[in-house]
């Protein structure tokens, strides 16, 4: 089964080198293919397409929602930010790319078989990198790209990515006994939360800015400015 030998490689891995697990690689890429399988895969196969190109983008839609899936807690813990139109971008980004690779494996082969054609390749496989790089630059650069200013902790990361678990397992598996965990998980990550952001609230800031050539200072206590 494909989740064993996912579970498998990562053991071995973390008994190689135990340090991978605060690896933000390590972490993203064994989340994201968890994402795939629990996630991916079964949503794609709740929808039986038979047109091939619909199907192709159905699947890269499928994929891109559980790639994303548990990386949403990590990019708000370590980015604060998740990105909103990832699914967006992977329609014509993966394609691409695929594009993109052929390309240059025939640009390296026709280089020294073929000069002339790769005079032709070369040019357009720049194109369409160009095409790509201005496409994806669009979109970040758009204000609804991505959510902003999303901060939690290392505790309230992992209570949701438990959620996430449960929430995944019940789709995977359809067992019913993985809805039990959702809304204590939920209630501990919304209890940890509050309570975090009551007790920000309540502490007093010290803000400096540097206002010219004057470096000016601000009191900011529950919300106000006292000095």
């Amino acid at each position: 089964h494909p989740l064993n030998i996912l579970g498998t490689t990562g053991v071995i891995a973390l008994v190689i080198n135990p340090m991978l697990i605060g690896a933000v690689g390590f972490q993203f890429s064994y989340l994201a293919l968890l994402g795939i399988l629990l996630i991916g895969l079964p949503l794609y196969r709740q929808i039986n397409i038979r047109s091939r190109l619909a199907d192709y983008f159905w699947a890269t839609v499928a994929i891109s929602i559980g790639a994303q899936f548990f990386l949403l807690p990590l990019l708000a813990f370590y980015f604060h930010e998740v990105a909103t139109m990832s699914v967006i971008s992977s329609l014509f980004a993966i394609p691409a790319a695929y594009v993109i690779v052929g390309m240059g494996i025939l640009l390296t082969a026709s280089a020294f078989v073929l000069p002339i054609a790769a005079a032709t390749i070369g040019p357009l496989l720049n194109g369409l990198i160009q095409l790509l790089t201005k496409g994806l630059q669009v979109i970040a650069s758009s204000g609804w790209s991505t959510i902003p200013k999303l901060f939690i902790t290392g505790p309230e990361t992992v209570l949701l990515l438990l959620l996430l678990g449960a929430v995944s397992m019940r789709i995977a598996t359809g067992q019913a006994l993985w809805i039990k965990p959702l809304i204590p998980l939920a209630l501990a990550f919304l209890v940890l939360h509050s309570s975090r952001y009551a007790m920000t609230f309540r502490t007093p800031v010290l803000a400096l800015y540097a206002a010219g050539d004057r470096p000016a200072f601000e009191i900011i206590h529950r919300g106000k400015s006292l000095y």
